[in-house]
């Protein structure tokens, strides 16, 4: 019997980017639960928002949160740089441009956040408690850009591209945190060998599903793929379904070996 592991992302795979629907999720995880099947929550989303999911989903697995900047299991570890370290460094870059270049979580206030997100004023509130990354909306051109990825880069930093915002961030990601996980014996997971079914749609999902070895790629809103490299004894599945259908497809299709 094979041991699985599913390590997902939530917008735009578990969730809807819009609706946010769960309906029919719950029975699915209640089934992965019954078998041993951990299912990890691994997001840009705050540690606060993964743990107000894991609870409305029962999971009883680890969290990553800020892609993979923050793994919490039995105790809480953050990976990277802290935001308040480098936060005032990037709006004294800001502040020294000419024009306008981006504006970030930290300069919302929480109904400004809601508006951009989608997300109720709960939500948004629970979205702004970061410790290591800082999600911005691009307002520059591409030029300065170019020239803020540099200068990110002279800091240490990455600048990755989510479903909707960049996001800010020191050398970490959903892979490296998911292996940390594994290899820590107190992660609460009853074995450090699974066989991994990854799900994302952005970016910032491609190390950890090219790390997996199953990928589920989802579609974007406007119904492109993220593209991934193949290699031998790796499956990547496009699924033609918008969260969270396509993700309640690909887990019956794949881990139960059902027809649906």
């Amino acid at each position: 019997m094979i041991d699985w592991l599913i390590t997902t992302d939530l917008d735009g795979t578990l969730l809807n980017h819009h609706t946010y629907d769960v309906s029919g999720i719950a029975e699915i995880i209640e089934r992965l639960q019954s078998q041993h099947i951990p299912v990890i929550l691994n997001s840009s989303k705050t540690l606060a928002e993964l743990s107000a999911w894991r609870h409305q989903l029962n999971l009883s697995s680890p969290v990553i949160a800020e892609n993979g900047g923050v793994v919490a299991h039995h105790a809480t570890t953050c990976y990277g740089a802290l935001l308040t370290d480098f936060l005032p460094k990037l709006h004294h870059w800001r502040d020294q441009q000419e024009e306008a270049s981006f504006v970030g979580f930290s300069d919302w206030s929480v109904a400004e956040v809601a508006k951009a997100t989608g997300l109720s004023v709960e939500e948004a509130r629970l979205a702004k408690t970061r410790w290591v990354t800082e999600p911005i909306q691009w307002l520059g051109t591409e030029a300065l850009l170019k020239q803020f990825q540099t200068f990110i880069a002279s800091l240490g930093l990455q600048c990755v591209a989510g479903g909707r915002f960049y996001h800010l961030m020191g050398h970490h990601s959903k892979s490296t945190a998911l292996q940390h996980l594994l290899a820590d014996p107190h992660s609460g997971l009853p074995t450090a060998t699974y066989k991994v079914l990854a799900l994302g749609d952005g970016e910032n999902d491609r190390a950890m599903l090219m790390a997996a070895d199953v990928a589920v790629v989802m579609p974007k809103p406007d119904g492109s793929y993220l593209k991934l490299a193949t290699r031998p004894g790796y499956e990547v599945i496009y699924s033609p379904l918008a969260a969270p259908n396509g993700w309640i497809q690909a887990v019956i299709q794949r881990i139960f070996q059902e027809a649906i």
